[in-house]
């Protein structure tokens, strides 16, 4: 990255507020990974419902496009409202920490998908398929990451109703069971539409988040919920409440791929067969397909699972972390959640970032280098400082000259 462009950047986030009393808007130029859920949470498919509880407290993380309520399951628009409105419990804790969407912005983009399944067709379209046509459509540069942890019956129209959307969107869809319940809507899409489309199939990769690698100690999937999330806030007793208290989260890695090269140091959003927390994939004969390490009907699937299960402690370690910002407004009562790499980039010392050990950044008048501040600039202002001393923007690519 041209280093001159570097110090501007820096000269950006002199802002007029402090960490502790954050405004309700983002700051301009703050740009977050553009997201649309399409979700069956709602009836008995629980983990759908842990899954927006994690979605939730990195909300802040992401600009939220929609939530949809799809088929399979029996959940509902209500289904969703319902836990924006646990989260509206936290927010007045969660926004001391960061740029938290409102309770009222989420509920505003919540809408209901279609009732039954089935391959899409005239007239078949629904407030979801026309909402994701509406928001693939913005001018707007960044791709609108389509995340689905139901059936595609909605995905699939909309690209029925409005093919030009596919060279808009990235589509990373959790199948297995969700495709099976709509095998028309899935099989459209792939027949019909692969070629031109950016999608990760996700079919036996996902269950790295309960199954394989480390479940010992605070690990296991029942340890984690009891004593790292279920204590904390509202959010955190009512994921307590799904499951029986074990966790599942199987629709978890459609998120954490977007969040992995910003929090965890791991992956491209751009190249899904590099490792990331959300898994790893092969390309399939496709330009822009990709599947799992290997089919859901191997006798071992083991290698697809371990992709996701051996990021298990990072990402379980973040998340609890961000848990405790539910119920304290302190932001220095907590422990890191990352740590401040070894090489880093410095407003003043442009010509020796490559041996310094201290990130320092003028804000509001102060010199800030204490790791919580630190961690804060990372995750909220764009910029993120890897273990290779490189400079990464907030969608994850490498932008450092190598």
């Amino acid at each position: 990255m041209d280093r001159f462009l570097f110090l501007l950047v820096l000269c950006v986030f002199t802002i007029n507020f402090s960490l502790a009393e954050l405004p309700e808007d983002r700051p301009q130029g703050m740009e977050k990974p553009r997201v649309f859920i399409s979700t069956d949470l709602g009836g008995d498919d629980e983990d759908d419902m842990q899954t927006m509880v994690r979605y939730l407290i990195y909300a802040d993380m992401f600009e939220t496009e929609a939530i949809v309520a799809s088929p399979p399951k029996a959940g509902r628009k209500e289904d969703i409202v319902r836990i924006i409105n646990i989260y509206e419990k936290d927010y007045n804790y969660l926004k001391t920490w960061s740029w938290y969407p409102t309770p009222e912005s989420l509920r505003n983009v919540t809408k209901q998908g279609a009732s039954g399944t089935g391959a899409p067709g005239a007239g078949k379209n629904t407030e979801g398929s026309d909402y994701l046509i509406t928001r693939a459509q913005v001018d707007d540069p960044r791709p609108l990451w389509v995340i689905t942890w139901g059936s595609l019956t909605d995905v699939a129209q909309a690209i029925y109703d409005e093919p030009t959307i596919k060279s808009k969107i990235r589509l990373y869809s959790i199948g297995s069971w969700n495709t099976r319940m709509d095998q028309a809507a899935r099989d459209y899409i792939a027949s019909e539409h692969k070629d031109e489309l950016w999608w990760i199939e996700n079919d036996v990769t996902f269950r790295g988040m309960y199954q394989t690698g480390d479940l010992s100690g605070n690990y296991s999937n029942t340890t984690f919920v009891n004593k790292l999330v279920a204590p904390y806030g509202n959010l955190g007793a009512f994921y307590k409440s799904l499951k029986a208290g074990v966790l599942k989260e199987g629709d978890s890695p459609s998120m954490l791929y977007i969040l992995s090269p910003l929090l965890g140091f791991a992956g491209d959003v751009d190249d899904p067969t590099a490792e990331s927390w959300g898994g790893q994939f092969r390309l399939t004969d496709a330009t822009n397909h990709y599947q799992d390490l290997t089919t859901e009907n191997a006798s071992d699937n083991s290698k697809s699972k371990q992709t996701v299960s051996k990021w298990r402690k990072e990402f379980a370690d973040h998340f609890a972390n961000r848990m405790k910002w539910t119920e304290t407004t302190n932001p220095d009562a907590l422990p890191d959640t990352t740590t401040v790499p070894d090489t880093c980039y410095t407003s003043d010392q442009l010509d020796s970032y490559d041996t310094c050990d201290v990130i320092s950044v003028h804000y509001k008048g102060q010199n800030i280098n204490n790791n919580r501040d630190l961690q804060f600039f990372r995750e909220h202002f764009g910029f993120m400082f890897s273990k290779d001393g490189k400079f990464y923007d907030f969608k994850g690519r490498k932008t450092s000259e190598e």
